[in-house]
């Protein structure tokens, strides 16, 4: 009840578009249609092999969600608190499990539920992965441990069900096992002659089940090409400052990159951690201090080995693989309060004090995943050098809240902060466009056009220049080089098309349209243009199958019903024409207006 009461005010956040767009907002045609094939063979973004990222389960519960509630994002975030609570209630028992009484349990998963890092796993919708890979996660744990004290196949059943819904979750949960038998090896005091014990067959049924699982995700994505040393040199400063964000609330951001004081600082904590597990005299403590360390840094493995592509540019990790990894972090501090049962009173008392101030800092920064202007506004201010906040809060000034002026300074911001990544050089060209500033689009492009990686864009934009000056042959010469290097961009082809039509080309402007229909069956204003065309060449019939195929697409809009409705009359058929100027006029539309009182009454 703490959590949701907590985490109520999420269910008013929007989505923050980053990855929830992907997935979900922008995202509705896939949702609609998805199968289960589509679920367990296509990449966390319902792609077929474009991110290297595999959440079936995550993609699953999307759907699910989508059934419900559609676009309405209080659903989507209902599901993460719904799940981070369930979790919880796992938490409680695992710990009991591991040697914790019914009440240092419950005050130790209070402190977790409460835990201000965790806001975002819980209020960021993509982390979903996260919060189920925890819920599987501690449940597989918590049989895998009942099985390896008792050989009780039945345990093992259930472990190994959890463990294969926790890998497709995450692929963290590969760690599962390794964890499971070491915390059964901690309870065995660390015998060597024990070791032994735990390779025997209860191992197949978790290998097989990962096997499944890779050879699915090998259907599904790339081969792990981002997994290197280099990336485990590279991410090392990630266990360091994950330690010191999970003591200290001083530091919230929803795209962190690495910071060397806050390495420094969390080196210091786990060197303190090591002293303090070494001072403690309690053997099972210290043996529980150890396994909790060790729990922490084997579930932060898997992201540590990974360094993608965009790393520095956009951020170097995400706080909310936490919520996994800290439990281990929450084992060591449930250790080294009890190590003292002269004191426990006092530490009781801490962690109810510690809730309180973690409580105000959880509620006060969940406020970063509210919508996309808290969201991108805090990475900006948090982490200066993501490229990706600055290029996304850019991109979405322009398209959402037609803010140009906003768009354009905070683009060019991340073009002098990232001198080297010519997206932002495309932005501002497309943010120009938009409010309708050709000079500097122009200029722009010619800048782009110094760049290999950006020839097409560059063409594109001076053809776009070059029409609206009226350099007719100049723009036809940018669109087909742009064409040549883009064959199936069919939004040239239509931009062609346009510059066809203005030089009364009629069959160069019939077959770009006809190609861009072909490459883009749902291309909406294609079928417009190309009816338009078909209606002044005369060939009425095929007129009308474009412009129906185009209400199909766009069935709110009323120049398509009207422009319809005159071919329908030009071929007699009153009755049908008039319900079509009808419907234009109620939606609005001057001239149906007009056309419907003159013809229809």
């Amino acid at each position: 009840m703490v959590a949701f009461a907590l985490y109520a005010k999420t269910l008013s956040f929007d989505f923050v578009y980053h990855d929830d767009d992907t997935m979900i907002a922008n995202n509705t045609f896939t949702l609609e249609q998805a199968t289960l094939k589509t679920v367990l063979l296509t990449d966390a973004w319902f792609k077929e092999k474009g991110i290297h990222l595999y959440r079936p389960w995550q993609s699953l519960t999307y759907v699910f969600d989508y059934k419900f509630w559609k676009n309405n994002p209080a659903g989507y975030h209902l599901h993460n608190v719904l799940v981070f609570t369930l979790s919880l209630l796992v938490l409680y028992c695992f710990l009991q499990q591991v040697g914790f009484d019914k009440e240092w349990a419950f005050l130790l998963t209070l402190l977790y539920s409460c835990h201000y890092l965790f806001a975002h796993a819980v209020s960021w919708i993509p982390a979903r992965g996260d919060l189920y890979l925890t819920l599987f996660g501690l449940l597989s744990l918590i049989f895998f441990l009942k099985y390896l004290r008792t050989g009780l196949w039945k345990q093992a059943l259930w472990a190994n069900a959890a463990f294969f819904l926790a890998l497709l979750a995450k692929e963290t949960a590969v760690v599962i096992v390794p964890a499971a038998a070491f915390l059964r090896w901690a309870e065995l005091k660390w015998d060597v002659k024990r070791l032994k014990s735990f390779f025997g067959l209860w191992l197949l049924p978790p290998a097989l089940l990962a096997g499944i699982y890779f050879t699915l995700r090998s259907k599904s994505v790339d081969p792990m090409h981002d997994f290197s040393l280099e990336g485990v040199l590279y991410n090392l400063p990630a266990v360091p400052e994950s330690v010191f964000k999970f003591f200290i609330p001083a530091v919230f951001c929803v795209l962190p990159g690495y910071d060397t004081s806050l390495t420094i600082m969390g080196t210091v904590f786990l060197v303190a951690m090591a002293a303090l597990i070494y001072a403690i005299k309690n053997r099972d403590r210290r043996l529980m201090g150890v396994t909790g360390l060790t729990i922490f840094l084997l579930s932060l493995l898997p992201s540590i080995v990974y360094k993608p592509a965009f790393s520095k540019f956009a951020y170097d990790y995400l706080d909310h693989r936490m919520l996994f990894a800290g439990v281990g972090l929450l084992i060591f501090i449930g250790a080294a309060l009890t190590s003292f049962p002269s004191r426990a009173f006092i530490g009781k008392r801490l962690i109810l004090v510690l809730c309180v101030i973690e409580a105000a800092f959880c509620f006060y920064y969940q406020d970063a995943y509210r919508d996309y202007h808290h969201y991108y506004q805090n990475a900006m201010s948090s982490n200066p050098k993501s490229g990706l906040a600055m290029l996304n809060y850019g991109i979405l000034l322009r398209e959402r809240d037609k803010d140009f002026q906003q768009s354009i300074e905070v683009l060019s911001k991340g073009s002098r902060a990232n001198p080297d990544s010519t997206a932002f050089l495309n932005e501002i060209a497309g943010t120009s466009f938009a409010m309708k500033d050709y000079d500097r689009m122009y200029a722009v492009a010619q800048t782009m056009g110094k760049y290999q990686d950006r020839q097409y864009e560059a063409l594109l934009y001076t053809g776009i220049y070059c029409g609206q000056k009226g350099l007719l042959d100049s723009a036809i010469s940018a669109y087909t080089k742009s064409i040549e290097l883009r064959p199936h961009s069919y939004s040239t082809l239509l931009n062609r098309a346009g510059i066809y039509k203005r030089l009364k080309n009629w069959n160069a402007m019939m077959a770009d349209l006809t190609e861009a229909i072909r490459l883009n069956p749902g291309y909406a204003d294609a079928y417009y243009e190309r009816g338009n065309l078909y209606a002044n060449l005369g060939m009425l019939d095929k007129a009308l199958n474009d412009y129906d195929k185009y209400l199909n697409l766009r069935p709110g809009d009323a120049t398509g019903f009207y422009n319809r409705g005159q071919a329908l009359l030009l071929l007699g058929r009153k009755v049908e024409a008039c319900n079509d100027l009808r419907k234009a006029a109620e939606m609005g539309l001057p001239e149906a207006k007009v056309n419907y009182g003159q013809l229809c009454n």
